[in-house]
């Protein structure tokens, strides 16, 4: 791996971080046993297995910015798919940003609203996405 592969998947699990404030990653995210949970709770980041089982809509374990030895477990739910989600582009393109893969899959679907898996160097990462939620009002 890299110089440039680690700051890729630094900057790619704190998305949300400016880059000379990113610290080094620790090793739950950094082996993928963990995702990592933002403060805002907007989005879920991992690498490895971790983004593997985002990707999978498995069962895996996530740990919140603030707190990464409190682990907790994001449980796929049984869902349809969505015709429309509405994703924050500026959150979007930063975690697209630390990505390298010349190809990037996207899912849609009512257990992980909007889920990414791509590639740093040979790496797996994926991430899960909340979508803002766009409320109709009834017609009467």
């Amino acid at each position: 791996m890299t110089a440039d592969e680690t700051r890729m998947k630094a900057s790619f699990i704190q998305w949300d971080i400016p880059s000379k404030k990113q610290e080094n990653l620790n090793p739950t995210a950094e082996y993928g046993y963990a995702a990592r949970l933002d403060p805002k709770h907007i989005a879920l980041t991992a690498l490895e297995d971790a983004a593997e089982a985002i990707w999978h809509g498995k069962e895996f374990d996530y740990y919140e910015a603030e707190d990464p030895l409190n682990l907790k477990k994001y449980a796929k739910n049984d869902g349809l798919l969505y015709e429309t989600v509405t994703i924050d582009r500026k959150i979007l393109i930063k975690i697209l940003d630390n990505m390298d893969s010349d190809f990037i899959r996207f899912k849609v679907s009512t257990d992980a609203p909007f889920r990414l898996l791509g590639e740093i160097g040979e790496t797996p990462a994926g991430a899960v996405i909340a979508p803002r939620i766009d409320c109709k009002e009834e017609e009467e």
